[in-house]
């Protein structure tokens, strides 16, 4: 993947969560998970988020997604991230 470019992230929710779900954050990580960056949020549970263009200012092959689904009183309901790790190059 490259930084700027535009990718479309997708996740699974299981059973009568997703109904339940009223709003989704999205993180990604360059370093492996040790720290995280908002990629953004919004409302309900469409099961994928479209057009995330990273950003990077070195590339980094340590990369990872975070998806935490949240209720109307903003509990965390679910979470759940990359199970393995990808590159994000600079252009």
């Amino acid at each position: 993947m490259t930084a700027s470019g535009q990718t479309t992230i997708t996740w699974e929710t299981p059973g009568t969560t997703k109904n339940q779900v009223a709003e989704v954050r999205l993180y990604y990580t360059v370093d492996g998970g040790l720290s995280w960056r908002l990629i953004g949020t919004q409302s309900g549970n469409t099961g994928r988020y479209d057009n995330w263009g990273p950003v990077a200012t070195r590339t980094s092959a340590n990369c990872k997604v975070r998806v935490v689904l949240e209720d109307a009183n903003g509990v965390t309901m679910g979470n759940d991230k990359s199970d393995t790790t990808f590159t994000i190059m600079t252009p």
